[in-house]
């Protein structure tokens, strides 16, 4: 639990605001509540960094999932048009993938297949959100997951790289079927 302590300046302006606090803590840490007291700005929202010493955007990587009975080129523009909101939010989508009409693992609104679009952003948080509920909204979105990651991948993702690319599996030897089954029953 955090209590918020009255506006106030970088530093405590008098012993007995200190004393008030203290007493309060004591009162509370008795009483079985565990808080600690936090300051705040004059405006009385706790302080925040300066424009200065903020970082970048956060990295976000977004799927989600169109209906099967859209056209390819519809999907498109719904790329577009979710594009467009984050870019007039603030952020940026440095890259987009469409991975194809694939199946779902069990039904979802009624449909077996969608279509998979990967979006990845730079982009506020606030701009994310946005994102997310205009997903909701669109009636041809039947899912969709935003999920923060410390970096952009590079190149095309693991769903669109070729089998090839990714190395041979071995020799699996033998797997079991009928010669095993054979061998079970002669012994």
């Amino acid at each position: 639990m955090c209590i918020y302590a009255a506006p106030c300046p970088d530093i405590w302006t008098s012993f007995y605001e200190y004393i008030q606090i203290q007493i309060f803590r004591f009162f509370h840490i008795r009483s079985g509540v565990l808080t600690y007291v936090r300051r705040v700005s004059k405006t009385g929202m706790p302080p925040t960094m300066p424009k200065e010493q903020r970082t970048e955007m956060p990295f976000y990587e977004n799927v989600f999932i169109a209906r099967q009975d859209v056209s390819s080129q519809q999907v498109d523009e719904m790329t577009e048009e979710f594009s467009k909101l984050v870019s007039d939010n603030g952020g940026e989508v440095p890259n987009t993938e469409y991975w194809g009409v694939r199946g779902l693992t069990y039904r979802i609104k009624k449909s077996r297949k969608g279509h998979y679009v990967l979006m990845n952003l730079d982009a506020p948080p606030d701009s994310v959100q946005e994102l997310e509920r205009q997903m909701r909204l669109h009636e041809d979105v039947i899912r969709y997951m935003t999920v923060r990651v410390d970096e952009l991948e590079e190149g095309p993702s693991v769903m669109m790289q070729s089998r090839g690319g990714r190395g041979s599996r071995g020799d699996r030897g033998e797997r079991g079927g009928r010669s095993r089954d054979d061998q079970l029953r002669t012994d």
